[in-house]
């Protein structure tokens, strides 16, 4: 095994940002999973699987526990079709515009098993065309660029796709789509890209035209989020005379029509949603018949579920590094037939340094010399050893290990800042600061001493992480308190924001990690301190980020990139810490799931080819 293409995941397990719109009734009358996996976990299996079957017992006693689609009736098992069962953590609060898609427990996979939009992103995270022919190209003439930055994109769409209601998709479903989206009434007007296409033309049933009222890059991979296709003789009565009722209308859950492989047929709240083939899908009808998503809400069902094959597949985020390695070595062993792939799917974890000299506890964090000794200090291997079980690979950067740009545009811009405790301390001394009479760091002119903090959030793994950080800090002389931070302040943006020393964060590197990290933000509503939340402010790197944002020639945008590396690794704001790891489990029998990893505006979902899934 070597790089990342070796079979093995996530670190730690996401957070579910919002449920879904739950009715009346009660799980479906099924149960799944059972006893299995190490005896350190037999005792609280098998408590949670009697109250587990005394629930699915009381929930089964009566009516009204599944709640079918309206218009599609649910395709009767037939002997010898074939079907297949996904696990996941938390159940997706919706298909479509209005749900609130989150990486937490798996639930942002579900939507490309029933929808497609105009692109998709490949197993590199490469844009390719889905329910479009091809994408505009500026070559071909269907990207145009004009001289006061406006941009026109066309869009040639199949002719063969249909929706699930056998209706042939037009180019009119994307117009009304984007007439919905850039609604000011709604969530996604003021998103990107919506608010940057200034208006949606069809020219025939085939071909769409979006006008744009600046450069964007990424004009070409409009992709699942972006713009939504809708039906406007299905959805636009209930969306000119109630939009709140449009948002929370059963189309986006049990009624939802789409495009997708599989159509949706029933939806059991807090249980699993059901899907069959669609018959009239544009690359051919799937290959498995029927499948099954499991809400397994927790790492421990989703492990005992995969060992007892009472799911076939099961999908990211959901699994900690210690179950995965129980899978290694038990369920997906050498000779079983059964996969445990694990690759790193773009979420960095790096150290945020705090920038704002009204903040910094001491003043000298803002001396890049001792922002290099804390980066060299914190041995990032064995963060990856103890937090991840050796699965991973340390960052030095944020790109990916296996980036072919690290041997083109980023040749000689990635500074090495290995570990190295000698070289820490006499950057520390450098900067000022000798050891005290008991062991910690004074500074030599204005005799403070070195009193920081490390935060953290709470998670899988977190505690592990704080704490290599912790001791490697205190070894050189640096009195550290650490903290994590209470569940009440997670979302109050200026507390999270007013960290003394270094704070151990998390970020899926799209590509908008440069905007996002790097690029200063004054104060305003909502963003008391600004942004980033480190307060880091270059004027040169927020000219060249905001350069980033509208260059749209791969040769400009490499030159733009390689500029903004060169000057963040200078200046050590944010230091990249290792790259976590996800984890797809599929049984012996199965193929087509594969890890997928790169660089895009999206993170990267394993359901892209569902269509392609299969089983012997």
């Amino acid at each position: 095994m070597s790089g990342w293409t070796f079979p093995l995941s996530t670190g730690r397990v996401g957070y579910h940002m919002g449920g879904p719109r739950r009715r009346a009734g009660g799980p479906a009358c099924r149960s799944g999973g059972g006893v299995g996996g190490s005896a350190l976990r037999a005792y609280g299996r098998a408590v949670s699987i009697i109250l587990l079957l005394a629930f699915v017992a009381s929930a089964c006693a009566g009516p009204g526990d599944v709640r079918l689609s309206p218009m599609l009736e649910p395709a009767k098992s037939v002997t010898g079709q074939k079907a297949m069962t996904i696990g996941i953590l938390e159940e997706p609060s919706g298909i479509g515009p209005f749900a609130r898609p989150t990486s937490g427990g798996g639930a942002h996979q579900v939507e490309l098993i029933a929808h497609r939009y105009l692109a998709t992103l490949d197993s590199r995270s490469r844009p390719q065309p889905e329910v479009a022919n091809e994408l505009p190209s500026i070559e071909q003439g269907t990207w145009t660029v004009n001289p006061d930055g406006t941009m026109e994109t066309l869009w040639r769409l199949r002719p063969n796709v249909r929706w699930h209601d056998g209706t042939p998709m037009v180019a009119d479903d994307w117009v009304f789509g984007w007439e919905v989206d850039r609604d000011s009434r709604l969530p996604k007007a003021n998103t990107v890209p919506i608010r940057h296409i200034e208006s949606a033309v069809a020219l025939d049933e085939h071909t769409l035209v979006l006008r744009w009222n600046r450069q964007y890059p990424f004009a070409d991979a409009l992709l699942q989020g972006h713009l939504d296709p809708l039906q406007r003789s299905r959805h636009e009565a209930l969306f000119r005379e109630d939009p709140e009722g449009f948002m929370s209308s059963p189309a986006w859950d049990v009624e939802f029509v789409g495009l997708g492989p599989y159509r949706l047929v029933e939806w059991s709240p807090g249980a699993s949603v059901r899907f069959e083939a669609f018959d009239q899908f544009y690359r051919g009808k799937p290959r498995v018949q029927s499948i099954v998503v499991q809400f397994l809400s927790d790492p421990d069902t989703m492990l005992a579920s995969i060992q007892d094959n009472a799911v076939d597949v099961s999908l990211p985020l959901g699994l900690p590094t210690e179950s995965v390695l129980e899978l290694q070595q038990g369920w997906g062993a050498a000779g079983t037939g059964n996969q445990v792939l694990v690759y790193p799917d773009g979420r960095l974890r790096f150290i945020e340094v705090q920038m704002r000299p009204e903040y910094q506890r001491p003043m000298e964090l803002g001396d890049r010399r001792v922002r290099e000794a804390i980066y060299r200090v914190v041995d990032r291997q064995q963060l990856v050893d103890v937090v991840l079980g050796g699965l991973g690979k340390p960052a030095d950067s944020w790109l990916l290990p296996d980036d072919p740009a690290r041997i083109t545009t980023f040749q000689g811009v990635i500074p090495d800042y290995s570990h190295d405790d000698e070289r820490a301390q006499l950057l520390l001394q450098e900067a000022g600061f000798q050891r005290g009479g008991d062991g910690v760091l004074v500074h030599q002119t204005n005799g403070e001493r070195f009193e920081t903090a490390v935060w953290n959030t709470r998670g899988t793994g977190h505690d592990e992480e704080t704490g290599i950080v912790v001791d490697r800090l205190r070894s050189v002389g640096i009195q550290v308190e650490q903290s994590i931070i209470p569940p009440a302040k997670m979302s109050d943006r200026e507390f999270r924001a007013s960290f003394p020393g270094v704070n151990v964060s998390s970020s899926t590197v799209t590509l908008a990690f440069e905007n996002n990290a790097l690029r200063y933000r004054p104060p305003a509503q909502g963003r008391p301190l600004g942004s980033p939340r480190h307060g880091y402010s270059n004027p040169r790197m927020d000219e060249l980020v905001d350069r980033l944002q509208v260059a749209i020639p791969a040769d400009a945008r490499a030159q733009l990139q390689s500029k903004i590396m060169q000057i963040a690794l200078q200046d050590l704001p944010i230091l990249p810490l290792y790259w976590d790891i996800e984890t797809i489990t599929a049984a012996n029998g199965i193929t087509g799931p594969q890890p997928r990893t790169g660089r895009h505006v999206n993170q990267p979902l394993a359901t892209w080819n569902i269509y392609a899934w299969d089983r012997s």
